[in-house]
């Protein structure tokens, strides 16, 4: 079953990987992640914008990519100072729970 968590309040830091502690534990697999802006920076247009993450085994070492580095923790990378999280941004995050993976395909 998987799940959604949104984070919000959190901040990183440009050019470096930045580890977020999340509010649930318990996660096996992140299956979908991304950041949603209540403002624009990626296009011309206005409004709420929703970035996609790359989900990453290893460190995460490249703009727009995130790993889950704990069960109850993300690590992830954001270049650019406008891209990078803000306070107003959400982290969302699809997850399976430990305990709850479905059988193999």
């Amino acid at each position: 079953m998987t799940r959604v968590i949104t984070v919000g309040d959190k901040t990183t830091t440009a050019d470096e990987a930045t580890e977020i502690t999340l509010p649930v534990g318990g996660l096996a697999k992140l299956t979908h992640a991304f950041i949603r802006k209540p403002h624009d920076v990626y296009s011309e247009d206005s409004g709420v914008t929703e970035k996609d993450l790359t989900i990453v085994e290893t460190e995460p070492d490249a703009n727009l990519y995130i790993q889950l580095s704990a069960h109850n923790k993300v690590k992830l990378y954001l270049e650019a100072a406008e891209t990078a999280l803000a306070v107003e941004d959400e982290l969302v995050l699809e997850a399976d729970m430990i305990g709850e993976l479905g059988p193999e395909p």
